[in-house]
C-alpha cells in the first residue's frame, strides 16, 4: 500500500511538472513573437502612427515593453439568454485562447497587443486600444482597494470578459461565496457605471434585454 502511495505522488508531480513545463514553453513562443513583432514596428512606424496608437512620441513608443499578459474571456450570447440566476454567472464565461499584452512605458499602460493562435502558432492581430489600456488600472486599482471589503480575499484573478454583441468588457472576480462584475466603461445604454461593483443579478436582466434587441434587429436585416 505504502509503494503504490509513494507511486501515485510521483505520477501527481510528474504530470504538474510536465504541465508547468508546457505552460512556460508556450508563454516563451508567445512572447518571442510579440517581441520580434514590437521590434519590426520600432523600426517601421512613424510619429504620426505612435501618437494615434497612444504614446508620447516616438522616443516614448521606443521605450515600450510588454507587461504581463491576461487571457481574453467572453460570453455566448445564446447562454446568456439563457441564464436564470441561479447558478454561477462564471460558469458561462469562456476562453477564446486569445492573450493581451499590456504595452507599457514610463511605468504606465500605453496601449495593448492582441494575439491569437492559429494553426497552432501564436501571432499578432494588433496593436491599440490606448484607451481601454488606461482605463484598465483604474478599474483593476478599484478591484484590489475593495477585496477586503467585499470579502474577496482567496478570489481567483480578476478574468478580462468581452461580450463582442453588447461592446461591453468588464472584469469578473469570483470567490467561493461571491462573484462580481465590475465593467470597465460607463455604458449608459447598459445601465452601468465603470470600476463600480454589480452582481450578476443586477446586470443580466438589462444585458439580455439589449440581445435580444439585437438578434431581433438581425433578424430584420435578412429578411429584407
Amino acid at each position: 500500500m505504502r509503494k503504490t502511495h509513494i507511486f501515485k505522488v510521483i505520477a501527481i508531480f510528474i504530470c504538474v511538472f510536465l504541465s508547468s513545463s508546457v505552460l512556460f514553453s508556450e508563454e516563451e513562443t508567445m512572447k518571442k513573437v510579440a517581441l520580434k513583432t514590437m521590434k519590426e514596428w520600432k523600426k517601421v512606424f512613424s510619429e504620426e502612427q505612435v501618437t494615434k496608437l497612444g504614446f508620447d512620441d516616438m522616443a516614448d513608443f521606443k521605450a515600450a515593453e510588454l507587461g504581463t499578459p491576461f487571457s481574453l474571456y467572453t460570453v455566448n450570447p445564446t447562454a446568456m439568454m439563457e441564464y436564470q440566476g441561479e447558478s454561477e454567472f462564471g460558469n458561462l464565461v469562456e476562453d477564446t485562447n486569445n492573450m493581451v499584452y499590456p504595452i507599457k512605458s514610463g511605468g504606465r499602460n500605453k496601449a495593448l497587443l492582441w494575439m491569437y493562435k492559429k494553426d497552432d502558432e501564436w501571432k499578432v492581430a494588433r496593436i491599440g486600444s490606448s484607451k481601454l489600456a488606461k482605463t484598465m488600472v483604474t478599474t483593476e486599482g478599484a478591484i484590489q482597494s475593495q477585496t477586503r471589503e467585499r470579502g474577496l480575499e482567496g478570489a481567483g484573478p480578476p478574468k478580462f470578459v468581452r461580450v463582442y454583441q453588447l461592446f461591453l468588457d468588464f472584469f469578473l472576480v469570483k470567490s467561493a461565496e461571491r462573484e462580481y462584475i465590475i465593467p470597465v466603461y460607463s455604458m449608459p445604454n447598459l445601465k452601468i457605471e465603470g470600476s463600480k461593483f454589480y452582481t450578476p443579478k443586477d446586470l443580466v436582466p438589462q444585458w439580455k434585454e439589449q440581445l435580444e434587441k439585437i438578434m431581433k434587429t438581425g433578424e430584420k436585416k435578412i429578411k429584407k
